[in-house]
């Protein structure tokens, strides 16, 4: 499957890029308010950040190498998540209630 998306891929983004270079060079509305929204999310955990994108990245080659070892992504994402401790798992919900 990854050859297709791949080649896909290759056609597709060109392809987007020619018919639809008018539109994808705008201006964004409101685009200070959107620069002064961006500073109150950025990434403080960085530790955090390393671990999610660690299970990210292996999700990702897992999807990649299916034809070879036949396991679902779902196993895969469930094994690598509990690389992530409960401390940090707790941090990340008390940041998600600060900022709702």
């Amino acid at each position: 499957m990854a050859p297709g998306v791949i080649l896909t891929f290759v056609v597709c983004v060109p392809l987007i890029l020619f018919l639809g270079r008018a539109s994808l060079v705008r201006r964004i509305p409101d685009h200070d308010k959107v620069l002064a929204a961006a500073a109150d999310y950025r990434i403080t955990d960085w530790s955090l950040f390393w671990k999610c994108a660690f299970v990210l990245g292996v999700v990702l080659l897992g999807f990649l190498l299916h034809p070879i070892h036949h396991l679902e992504l779902s196993f895969l994402f469930l094994c690598f998540c509990f690389s992530v401790s409960r401390r940090d798992a707790r941090a990340a919900r008390l940041l998600s209630s600060r900022r709702a």
